[in-house]
């Protein structure tokens, strides 16, 4: 485990001062493990019983901006999502 949060600890003077840095390094990884396992598990129990949709979007840039109905702008102060037209006029496939 090398995040931020594990160095710090692994610097800090009352982990060096420790007899117990087994504890202390198992519970850092306890905190980072939970919040990773929750986020897994709030997905899973969203998705227990529901049917996959599977669709396959174009492979062309431009047939997949028609497809979503929007596109990315990278203009100076116009950055964000631009619709391309009304979302009602987006074609079935």
């Amino acid at each position: 485990m090398q995040t931020s949060d594990y160095k710090k600890l692994v610097e800090s003077k009352a982990y060096k001062d420790s007899k117990d840095k087994d504890t202390l390094t198992h519970n850092a990884f306890v905190a980072y493990a939970k919040v990773i396992e929750k986020d897994k598990l709030l997905y899973f129990s969203l998705s227990l019983n529901q049917t996959p949709l599977i669709i396959k979007a174009p492979s062309d840039n431009k047939e997949q901006k028609r497809f979503l109905g929007y596109e990315w702008s990278n203009r100076k102060g116009d950055e964000g999502l631009k619709e391309l037209h009304s979302p009602y006029l987006s074609p079935p496939f």
